[in-house]
Formats: C-alpha cells, structure tokens, sequence
C-alpha cells in the first residue's frame, strides 16, 4: 500500500468513528435518557401505587373499627345496665362507689366527637360522675381499665383521686356512654 492509500484508509476510518459518534450521541443517548426517563417514571407510580394500597388497606381497617364502636353503642340508654357496669367493676377492684350523679345528657354529632371524622350521625351522650373510694392507686387504675374494657363504649373525660393518710384512695371519675337516638 502506498502512502496516499494509507491516508484514505485513515481518513475512511476516522470518518465511521465520527458518524458512529454522532449515531450514537443523536439517536441512542436520547433513546437511553428517554427509557432511564421512563423507568423513573414507572418507579415513581408503583411507590404511588404502594402508597394507595397502604391507604385503602387503613380505610378498610377504619371501616372496620368504626364498624366494631357502631356496635358498642346500644340503642338506649339503658342507665341501670350502666349502673350495673359500674358495681361490676367496683366488686372485681374492691372498690366502693359512694354516690353517682348525671351531670349532662345531649346530642352531638359523630363529628364533634371525632374531629377527623366524615360521618354525620348523632348520638346521645350521657355523662355522670361516680365518687368512691379504694385501698390503693393500683387497685384505682383497675377499676378504670375494668369500666373501659366494658362491651359498652365509655369514654372517661376526668379522674381526680387523692391518698388519704391511711392509704386509702378517694376518687371522683366523671366519663360518657354513647347511644343512638331514637
């Protein structure tokens, strides 16, 4: 091969490498930013995805709570299934209730009770007032958690005790019970 042979033959070469250059940097780089583009995109709507799941799953479970109070929540008030409530859980605490009072009795909606709530139901609320005494602190938070693990929907608004010196505990519990108007 002659030398002019040679310069043409690299001439041609360089040539391809220039136009398979600008091949590649025209047509397949914007191929490749546009797949990365779209698999960015397809990563983005399955976390979106994710997340809608994840919120209709905790509907679903919200349904299903709101569903499980609905039923604790009788159609009357029925005050001495109440009062029998409270003396239950007083006789399983050892506790003494001296006196019960009902401070209020209204209609309020599910909304003003639940800020977060979307439904617009009433509902009745009874409140009352117990005063009692017990032996011990202990034996105090008994007789709350027994009155709020009551098949009954209670909702305890204020508790005030104080030890007396003989290690006995005076109470004053005041708390709501819910029904459905009729």
């Amino acid at each position: 091969m002659s030398k002019s042979n040679k310069r043409i033959l690299i001439v041609w070469v360089v040539l391809i490498v220039l136009i398979g250059g600008g091949f590649y940097l025209f047509n397949i780089h914007s191929l490749k930013q546009s797949v990365d583009q779209l698999e960015d995109d397809l990563s983005f709507e399955e976390r979106k995805q994710t997340a809608l799941l994840e919120t209709i799953n905790q509907i679903d479970h919200d349904s299903a709570a709101i569903e499980e109070l609905r039923a604790q929540i009788p159609e009357q008030l029925e005050e001495d299934n109440v009062i029998r409530m409270i003396n239950n859980a007083s006789s399983s605490t050892n506790s003494v209730i001296q006196s019960y009072s009902y401070d209020d009795q209204q209609t309020m909606s599910i909304n003003e009770m639940f800020e977060q709530s979307s439904f617009t139901e009433e509902l009745e609320v009874l409140t009352m007032q117990i005063n009692g005494y017990t032996q011990s602190e202990g034996q105090l938070e008994s007789f709350v958690n027994e009155l709020e693990s009551s098949e009954r929907l209670l909702q305890v608004t204020q508790l005030q005790y104080q030890q007396n010196d003989d290690g006995d505990v005076n109470f004053q519990l005041s708390f709501s019970v819910f029904v459905y108007p009729m």
